[in-house]
């Protein structure tokens, strides 16, 4: 007869492995949500159908299963020294030094809000969260964690991936890392835009001494500008340009205001 300890912690492994495979999933589907691909794109790589896709790593469904990760001890150590529990939610209290990016955090999050035409009572309702939890996000006085950032964009009809470096600089103090690629740095500047309250691009472009059409074809990414150009849009939103220069501090022989190419 087989003992039955040993069967045990086999089934409680497997428990975990499959519970891990469940999570890695929901990342991967997450991750490459946040750096553009559709549900269509996901569906596709993963063999089924968007329907099933949105319904298994979407909203909600996707925020609960990446915060559901077990941290390892030297990061649930430093954790509980940070955040505070709000139902199953965790927060972290925004520090008088970090206030100001929390906030843009928050506007950039209030501006996805008030285009959807939610209250904060319909988001809390759908995110299945403590309406005090979403009272303290929206306000900056707190920040969620980057799953359920990624749930809120999500519910509110935003890019998440829009996000990240507010929620990088709110969370971390600082961005773990700088925009890498042009791609990353629109993102950026998209969120910074958000944060911003959502202005008129005209404004914001002729701020920077750009034409509507340039400050256009910058947002939608069909340019991609020298550092000169953006960082006088990220300026004109009211970004410290020291926070992204490296390593776009070089001149990049791309576009120029007028766009013509060098």
């Amino acid at each position: 007869m087989h003992d039955e300890a040993p069967l045990a912690s086999v089934f409680r492994l497997a428990d975990q492995v499959q519970g891990n495979a469940v999570r890695l999933a929901a990342a991967a589907a997450a991750f490459h949500r946040s750096e553009g691909a559709t549900w269509q794109e996901v569906a596709a790589a993963a063999g089924v159908s968007e329907a099933s896709a949105r319904a298994t790593w979407g909203g909600v469904t996707a925020a609960r299963l990446l915060a559901s990760a077990p941290a390892g001890a030297e990061q649930q150590t430093r954790l509980s020294h940070r955040t505070v529990p709000l139902g199953d939610f965790v927060v972290l209290p925004v520090a008088s030094g970090m206030r100001q990016r929390a906030h843009a955090l928050s506007a950039a999050l209030d501006t996805l809000r008030k285009r959807s035409g939610l209250d904060l009572e319909d988001l809390a309702q759908r995110a299945d969260m403590p309406l005090a939890a979403v009272h303290l996000v929206m306000e900056g006085a707190a920040v969620p964690t980057w799953p359920v950032t990624y749930m809120l964009a999500d519910l509110l009809g935003g890019a998440p991936g829009t996000l990240k470096w507010l929620w990088e600089r709110a969370w971390h103090g600082t961005p773990r890392r700088r925009p890498a690629d042009g791609e990353q740095l629109l993102a950026a500047l998209r969120g910074a835009h958000l944060a911003a309250g959502g202005p008129d691009l005209s404004v914001v472009g002729g701020r920077a001494g750009l034409t509507p059409e340039e400050t256009e074809a910058v947002f939608e990414g069909r340019t991609e500008p020298d550092w000169p150009v953006l960082s006088r849009l990220f300026g004109s939103l009211g970004v410290d340009q020291d926070e992204l220069r490296p390593p776009f501090g070089k001149e990049r022989d791309r576009v120029t205001p007028g766009g013509q190419d060098l």
